[in-house]
């Protein structure tokens, strides 16, 4: 109780400043009490303030009510009581009793004046800044608001430092926020609020993600850990104080070099990986529409919500752009084979301008939603596209681009024979596959992979946990790590995260992340 007494008490002492002003209220209610002879008045204006005054000066009151409510928004109880009724009413009362005009100005302006005394100003730099906008705002909380309005995102949400809440929702209440305004010391309750505060942008951006939120003000004056572009947010534009990041639909180039001595020819490659086309469509069984719905909500969509069918006819045109020797799709291009996807994936195929290396993988092998679709049906959508090779090798003049298709699966008698034979040509080689291949120089990749795929080694090796490699697989990964190997870089996807690497000591591997986050892979091949 000793706490709510002196919690009530600093109340009364912030809320009314230097107390004239309540004992003005105290002696204004005792002579209303003694002059007022109307009972309705005085029930009014006496009982009425008496017994809020009793309640809101009541510790077990404060108990009980912080039960229900914040402590920080208890002063506006304090607005129940009628002071500037009472005052009103009793300076009234007090002119009435005169009978000169002269004398009741000189009452009226002697009251006035007693209350402003009584009473603290608040004109002062610490409540009020001059400013010359007709919004009365802050010059620079209306340039960020002005900003966030004029990005170019639908629906835009945004996350903001707590002392902009309210001024961007008084200036334009159409932007969303990711919190309402609330006493200060209650933005503490919002996780996404702690992580702000704490530069914590993993988490924050987590948070963000979950609530769709497309903009992010930072005040720069938050150390960061890591900056959010990191994550998709691209910054936009500067202020004084805030650097304002939004959600980029831009796809993003992850690019690689390697020098290969002799050539004497640059050669640029685009590798697209895990892109996991789903396009909604009925040909999906009844029974496994829900999960193929709850994948196409949930998963496979760039950090701005972009669907990866709809991201996959954006690329093309930034293939091109790119202008590369040779496009590698590498593997999980589909989500799982239908009609649709394969069309999707081929309308995209057909606008690339060079010749492109379709290395399929398990998704776009599976039929796993529909156990109506034949083999021999899924085998002729395929061929829609190309000739659907186990291996595929395409000749640059100085440098072979080798494929390995279905690399989930182990290497066949025909496609083991076919890889021997590349390999006596002569010229280096730059292998493509999905599966990536372990490292004879470190555990990084394979560990790395246990964090994220639930402890599982996602590589292929000889005694690996997922992928073992059988007496076929073996003899290939011995031609591929030997001393006189011609493979001189590997180009992986399927872990959806990204990663470089050493496989031995002469052989680079590059695994790309995920494209269906808005990521192409380059490889520029460049002559020592």
């Amino acid at each position: 109780m000793n706490e709510n007494i002196e919690f009530i008490k600093n109340v009364f002492l912030s809320y009314y400043a230097n107390q004239k002003y309540f004992v003005l209220f105290l002696i204004a209610l005792l002579f209303i009490f003694i002059k007022e002879k109307q009972k309705t008045n005085q029930t009014f204006l006496i009982y009425y303030s008496m017994v809020i005054l009793i309640i809101l000066l009541n510790p077990i009151f404060v108990w009980l009510i912080f039960k229900m409510i914040p402590q920080s928004v208890y002063y506006r109880f304090l607005w129940t009581i009628p002071f500037g009724i009472i005052l009103a009413y009793f300076g009234v009362r007090l002119m009435d009793n005169i009978n000169t005009h002269l004398k009741k100005n000189i009452i009226a302006i002697s009251f006035i004046l007693i209350i402003i005394y009584s009473g603290a100003f608040v004109y002062n730099n610490l409540t009020f800044e001059k400013v010359n906008n007709w919004h009365k705002l802050p010059e620079e909380y209306i340039q960020v608001t002005q900003i966030v309005k004029d990005i170019p995102l639908d629906n835009k949400k945004a996350m903001v430092s707590t002392d902009l809440v309210g001024y961007i929702r008084q200036f334009d209440a159409s932007i969303k926020l990711a919190y309402p305004r609330r006493p200060y010391a209650d933005y503490q309750m919002y996780p996404i609020v702690k992580y702000y505060n704490a530069g914590d942008v993993k988490n924050l951006v987590s948070q963000c993600q979950q609530n769709d939120i497309n903009i992010i003000v930072y005040d720069n004056s938050i150390p960061l850990t890591i900056s959010p572009s990191h994550y998709g947010y691209d910054l936009y534009a500067q202020t004084e104080h805030y650097d304002i990041y939004a959600l980029s639909k831009e796809i993003k180039v992850d690019e690689e070099t390697i020098s290969i001595e002799g050539l004497q020819s640059d050669y640029k490659l685009c590798f697209v990986n895990d892109l996991h086309i789903i396009v909604p469509d009925e040909d999906v069984s009844n029974e496994n529409k829900e999960t193929v719905q709850e994948r196409q909500d949930n998963f496979f969509k760039t950090i701005a919500g972009e669907r990866s069918f709809e991201l996959w006819k954006r690329m093309p045109a930034k293939i091109n752009e790119l202008n590369p020797d040779c496009v590698i799709l590498g593997g999980d291009m589909i989500d799982y084979a239908s009609k649709a996807n394969i069309e999707s994936l081929k309308n995209g195929i057909d606008q690339i301008n060079v010749e492109t290396m379709y290395l399929r993988a398990d998704h776009d092998y599976g039929r796993s939603y529909n156990p109506n679709l034949t083999t021999d049906y899924i085998t002729q959508l395929e061929k829609s596209i190309d000739e659907n090779l186990e291996v595929y090798c395409k000749d640059l003049g100085e440098i072979l681009i080798v494929g390995i298709d279905n690399s989930t699966s182990q290497i066949s008698d025909e496609a083991l024979a076919k890889l021997k034979e590349i390999f006596t040509n002569g010229k280096p080689i730059i292998l493509a596959t999905h599966v990536p291949l372990n490292s004879k120089v470190d555990n990084n990749l394979a560990e790395e992979s246990k964090k994220v795929w639930q402890d599982r080694n996602l590589t292929w090796d000889e005694t690996g946990t997922t992928y073992t490699a059988d007496e076929n697989t073996k003899k290939f990964l011995n031609l591929l790590y030997a001393e006189n190997s011609p493979v001189k870089a590997v180009l992986a996807g399927h872990l959806h995260f990204k990663h470089t690497g050493k496989i031995n000591e002469n052989i680079t591997q590059y695994v790309f992340d995920a494209s269906y986050q808005g990521k192409i892979g380059v490889l520029h091949i460049v002559g020592k």
